[in-house]
């Protein structure tokens, strides 16, 4: 007989765009990672319930999340199954920081799960191209490749001692590997449809497994007999965990419901109810306490199997500055983009702030005209908006790239917008009419920032293939390309004489250039303080400071005599 769960949601993590494809809870309990599918991986403080950093990297969906078993590494693997494979990287994040320490590279196709070895020293990822690779997370080079599945492999777990892994696929079987040799020691069947997962008891005698078929099967992990059927469900198992101690087994479906089992007797003890769409994920914690499952519904949920109580309640997603551009003619005034898709006007000093929405996406660059009367910006949803500066109204929407707009820039005549986009290209608008007049092509990856020289004859560009290139804005001819980043670069400032730019990126790397001859100046390597990606970059003469922007959603000051004076406040105070 089936039983309506008392089980109490102790807190639900919300956001307004973010479906969350893939959730894992560190080893202490005490922080949740999701991946979503727009590319970004969120951590949650799972005491206090708040966001602590999204981290962004991967050009696809994040399909799976793995902390290391001693919760100092976070793996994240990329790749859309239902569409074109732009990205089947697999990124190890320092969570503390957000940065990323390594990126693997050798899956021909999406990855769809991943799992660390007992004791932390290997990798496993299993992949739709139909092979699990076992990696060195130190050098990042693959140890050995398992193939023998006929389909994608949806699901790779390792056994509690680490010398045997088990692997789930879309063949509709359960492989057994000898984590040493590769060799194949066992294949399981049974399933009538193919697999979503396999995970290993924690005491290492037993497998279970989640199917399309609507079940969850239980096998004898030595001799790949089932021990048990699991029935209930009435749409495909997405997920399925044990608990800590062993004793209970918990799956997750898209009749959107989270079943909890007896693993001894296969009594079905609760369901969970509240998921709005199919449940696509699911971690229990460490200690027990915990069940976090994630849905299409774009809510991870906490359940405590325990007390039963609700802690928290907790929605919409934090409307965090990603951008910011002060006023040429009102130096009480900036400009910022935020992650709720709004534009907002502050007045610091005051207080005071103006919200102009109309974007449907972050918004990633904001610029403002010579003439301080209007303001431009540009967003996750590919178009720029062009706001009137007194009304807050919007002017005229510039659509035609085909990718998320990275930066925008105001020519100094004020008679030209140039913009920069994740599909490589540079497009010249005309302000008043909104048509595009000129497309630069160029760059071999996408295009993060632009910036006009002060005398309009000269555009910088930056991009994540590592160049700076110099454009003639007369003929759209590259002038020059300037190397020597060792990422991607996210920033551009000319000095107001236009003798010098600067650029800055990922690696804290901050390099300043002669734009005539391309020869670099200086650079400033991981330069101090700014060890994550400096986002906000501008001369500004020696007497006055503005706030740079970092992506810990810090606003660092500094005076650029000597590069080094800051203060750091909260992002919005």
């Amino acid at each position: 007989m089936e039983h309506q769960s008392d089980f109490k949601l102790i807190q639900t993590f919300g956001a307004k765009a973010a479906i969350f494809v893939n959730v894992d809870i560190s080893p202490d309990s005490r922080t949740l990672a999701a991946g979503t599918k727009d590319g970004c991986v969120w951590l949650w403080d799972m005491v206090e319930g708040r966001v602590l950093r999204i981290m962004e990297g991967h050009e696809d969906i994040v399909s799976c999340v793995s902390w290391s078993p001693d919760g100092t590494t976070l793996a994240s693997g990329a790749g859309d199954l239902a569409a074109q494979y732009e990205d089947r990287t697999i990124r190890l994040w320092e969570p503390g920081s957000g940065k990323t320490r390594r990126v693997l590279e050798g899956h021909l196709a999406p990855v769809i799960r991943m799992a660390w070895s007992p004791d932390g020293k290997t990798l496993a990822s299993c992949s739709a191209d139909q092979t699990i690779r076992l990696w060195d997370p130190e050098s990042g080079e693959t140890r050995r490749v398992l193939q023998g599945h006929a389909g994608f492999v949806s699901g790779v777990t390792w056994s509690p001692d680490g010398t045997n892994l088990a692997s789930s696929s879309q063949d509709k079987t359960i492989r057994l590997w000898d984590a040493h040799t590769g060799e194949i020691r066992n294949v399981l069947e049974g399933h009538a449809d193919w697999l979503a997962n396999v995970v290993w008891s924690p005491d290492g005698t037993t497998l279970a497994s989640a199917s399309a078929d609507a079940t969850v099967r239980l096998w004898d992990a030595n001799t790949g007999e089932t021990r048990n059927v699991l029935a209930g469900h009435v749409a495909w198992v997405t997920g399925v965990a044990w608990s800590a101690d062993g004793a209970k087994v918990v799956s997750c479906s898209a009749d959107t419901t989270v079943r909890i089992w007896e693993a001894a007797s296969g009594r079905m003890d609760h369901v969970l109810q509240g998921h709005q769409g199919p449940i696509i994920s699911m971690a229990w914690s460490a200690d027990g306490a915990t069940l976090a499952t994630g849905s299409i519904d774009h809510i991870i949920r906490l359940w405590d199997p325990e007390s039963g109580t609700t802690r928290q309640v907790l929605e919409g997603r934090p409307d965090w500055p990603l951008t910011m551009a002060w006023s040429p003619t009102n130096e009480a005034m900036v400009a910022a983009g935020f992650s709720d898709n709004s534009v907002r006007l502050l007045e610091p000093e005051s207080g005071t702030s103006r919200i102009l929405q109309g974007h449907s996406h972050w918004v990633w660059g904001v610029t403002w005209s010579p003439d301080g009367r209007s303001l431009a910006s540009c967003s996750l949803d590919k178009t720029i908006r062009l706001w009137d500066v007194e009304t807050g109204e919007t002017r005229r929407v510039l659509e035609g790239h085909t990718e998320l707009v990275r930066g925008v820039a105001w020519s100094p005549d004020g008679a030209t917008l140039v913009s920069c986009s994740g599909d490589r290209s540079i497009r010249f608008w005309d302000v008043n009419t909104g048509t595009t007049v000129r497309v630069l092509e160029g760059h071999t990856d996408s295009v993060r920032g632009v910036a006009w020289s002060p005398d309009g004859n000269t555009l910088a560009s930056c991009s994540a293939d590592k160049t700076v290139r110099l454009w003639d804005t007369k003929s759209g001819e590259t002038r020059r390309v300037l190397e020597g980043h060792r990422g991607l670069i996210r920033n551009l400032a000319w000095s107001p004489d236009g003798e010098t730019l600067a650029s800055s990126g990922d690696f804290g790397d901050l390099c300043v250039w002669n734009p005539v001859t391309g020869e670099l100046l200086a650079c400033y390597d991981r330069f101090s303080p700014y060890r994550h990606h400096l986002v906000c970059l501008e001369f500004l003469p020696a007497t006055k400071m503005r706030p740079s922007l970092t992506d810990d959603y810090l606003l660092r000051i500094f005076s650029n005599r000597s590069l080094d004076t800051e203060l750091s406040r909260k992002a919005g105070q």
